[in-house]
């Protein structure tokens, strides 16, 4: 997350690689997101836009 509005429920995010670039930056809502949980991994191994 690179950016929370003052309502606290919209959120920028950003996705990046493994190399640190950018993929896409987009505008969530809180319903769109939720905390990383315990013992979790991250993992895409390609982005196919849609």
């Amino acid at each position: 997350m690179v950016h929370r509005y003052d309502d606290g429920k919209t959120f920028e995010v950003e996705f990046v690689t493994g190399e640190g670039e950018t993929v896409a930056v987009v505008t969530l809502s809180e319903a769109d997101i939720r905390p990383m949980g315990r013992g979790e991994i991250l993992h895409v191994r390609e982005l196919v836009p849609a």
